[in-house]
Protein backbone atom coordinates (compact mmCIF):
# COMPACT_ATOMS: atom_id res chain seq x y z
CA UNK A 1 0.00 0.00 0.00
CA UNK A 2 2.75 2.35 0.91
CA UNK A 3 4.66 1.74 -2.73
CA UNK A 4 1.27 2.30 -4.56
CA UNK A 5 0.67 5.55 -2.28
CA UNK A 6 3.99 6.97 -3.42
CA UNK A 7 3.29 5.67 -7.27
CA UNK A 8 0.07 6.86 -7.65
CA UNK A 9 0.65 10.61 -7.87
CA UNK A 10 2.98 9.89 -10.72
CA UNK A 11 0.89 7.59 -12.37
CA UNK A 12 -1.69 10.51 -12.23
CA UNK A 13 0.43 12.83 -13.50
CA UNK A 14 1.57 10.80 -16.60
CA UNK A 15 -1.98 9.52 -17.33
CA UNK A 16 -2.83 13.30 -17.32
CA UNK A 17 0.03 14.49 -19.52
CA UNK A 18 -0.91 11.73 -22.12
CA UNK A 19 -4.70 12.83 -22.05
CA UNK A 20 -3.68 16.54 -22.93
CA UNK A 21 -1.28 15.80 -25.54
CA UNK A 22 -3.61 13.49 -27.27
CA UNK A 23 -6.49 16.66 -26.96
CA UNK A 24 -3.67 19.10 -28.04
CA UNK A 25 -3.32 17.16 -31.07
CA UNK A 26 -6.98 16.65 -31.99
CA UNK A 27 -7.19 20.65 -31.92
CA UNK A 28 -4.12 20.49 -34.07
CA UNK A 29 -5.75 18.19 -36.44
CA UNK A 30 -9.30 20.02 -35.95
CA UNK A 31 -7.10 23.18 -36.87
CA UNK A 32 -5.13 21.47 -40.09
CA UNK A 33 -9.17 20.49 -41.34
CA UNK A 34 -10.52 23.95 -40.88
CA UNK A 35 -7.80 25.31 -42.93
CA UNK A 36 -7.62 22.98 -45.54
CA UNK A 37 -11.67 23.21 -46.40
CA UNK A 38 -11.43 26.88 -45.85
CA UNK A 39 -9.20 26.74 -48.18
CA UNK A 40 -11.02 24.52 -51.08
CA UNK A 41 -14.37 26.71 -50.36
CA UNK A 42 -12.63 29.66 -51.24
CA UNK A 43 -11.01 27.93 -54.17
CA UNK A 44 -14.21 27.06 -55.71
CA UNK A 45 -16.45 30.09 -54.99
CA UNK A 46 -17.54 31.37 -57.92
CA UNK A 47 -20.12 33.36 -57.15
CA UNK A 48 -19.49 35.50 -54.10
CA UNK A 49 -17.23 36.21 -51.50
CA UNK A 50 -14.54 34.09 -51.12
CA UNK A 51 -12.98 35.07 -48.30
CA UNK A 52 -16.88 34.72 -46.25
CA UNK A 53 -16.82 31.47 -48.16
CA UNK A 54 -13.65 30.30 -46.46
CA UNK A 55 -14.74 31.76 -42.93
CA UNK A 56 -17.63 29.90 -42.56
CA UNK A 57 -16.24 26.41 -43.83
CA UNK A 58 -13.67 26.68 -41.77
CA UNK A 59 -16.02 27.20 -38.89
CA UNK A 60 -18.57 24.64 -39.57
CA UNK A 61 -15.73 22.33 -40.29
CA UNK A 62 -14.51 22.32 -36.25
CA UNK A 63 -17.65 24.12 -34.37
CA UNK A 64 -15.65 22.84 -31.14
CA UNK A 65 -12.84 25.22 -31.64
CA UNK A 66 -15.20 28.28 -31.83
CA UNK A 67 -12.91 29.85 -34.28
CA UNK A 68 -13.44 33.74 -34.82
CA UNK A 69 -12.79 36.01 -38.09
CA UNK A 70 -9.60 36.93 -36.23
CA UNK A 71 -8.63 33.92 -36.16
CA UNK A 72 -8.56 32.97 -39.96
CA UNK A 73 -6.50 34.63 -42.75
CA UNK A 74 -7.70 34.79 -46.29
CA UNK A 75 -4.51 35.25 -48.45
CA UNK A 76 -4.61 35.69 -52.63
CA UNK A 77 -1.96 35.33 -55.12
CA UNK A 78 -2.20 35.49 -59.06
CA UNK A 79 0.24 33.30 -60.58
CA UNK A 80 -0.80 34.62 -63.90
CA UNK A 81 2.12 37.10 -65.64
CA UNK A 82 1.75 39.78 -65.58
CA UNK A 83 -0.60 39.28 -62.30
CA UNK A 84 -3.97 39.53 -62.64
CA UNK A 85 -7.26 41.33 -60.45
CA UNK A 86 -8.14 40.05 -57.18
CA UNK A 87 -9.93 36.90 -57.21
CA UNK A 88 -8.61 35.73 -60.97
CA UNK A 89 -7.78 32.53 -62.90
CA UNK A 90 -4.99 31.73 -62.23
CA UNK A 91 -3.99 31.76 -58.79
CA UNK A 92 -3.61 30.37 -55.00
CA UNK A 93 -5.62 30.84 -52.05
CA UNK A 94 -3.78 30.69 -48.94
CA UNK A 95 -5.54 29.93 -45.43
CA UNK A 96 -4.45 30.22 -42.35
CA UNK A 97 -5.68 29.37 -39.07
CA UNK A 98 -4.82 30.14 -35.58
CA UNK A 99 -5.74 29.15 -32.38
CA UNK A 100 -4.43 29.38 -29.05
CA UNK A 101 -4.45 26.35 -26.85
CA UNK A 102 -3.98 26.13 -23.31
CA UNK A 103 -2.38 23.74 -21.51
CA UNK A 104 -2.60 24.06 -17.23
CA UNK A 105 -1.96 21.54 -14.35
CA UNK A 106 -4.88 21.55 -12.13
CA UNK A 107 -5.06 25.47 -12.66
CA UNK A 108 -1.22 25.59 -12.16
CA UNK A 109 1.60 26.55 -15.01
CA UNK A 110 -0.75 28.09 -17.37
CA UNK A 111 0.78 28.04 -20.68
CA UNK A 112 -0.66 29.29 -24.35
CA UNK A 113 -0.06 27.67 -27.32
CA UNK A 114 -0.45 29.31 -30.37
CA UNK A 115 -1.87 26.18 -33.34
CA UNK A 116 -1.57 27.37 -36.21
CA UNK A 117 -1.95 25.52 -39.65
CA UNK A 118 -1.83 26.40 -43.60
CA UNK A 119 -3.53 25.61 -46.54
CA UNK A 120 -3.20 26.69 -50.33
CA UNK A 121 -5.53 25.50 -53.31
CA UNK A 122 -5.46 26.75 -56.96
CA UNK A 123 -7.83 28.90 -57.69
CA UNK A 124 -10.60 26.96 -60.25
CA UNK A 125 -12.40 27.91 -63.06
Amino acid sequence: MVEFALVLPVLMLVLFACLRIGLAYFSYEQVGSAANAAARAAAVNRSGDPTGAARAAAKSISPTLGLSDSQIAVAYASTASPAGSTWSYPGNITVTVTYPLSFGLFGWLEQTVDLQASATKRLER
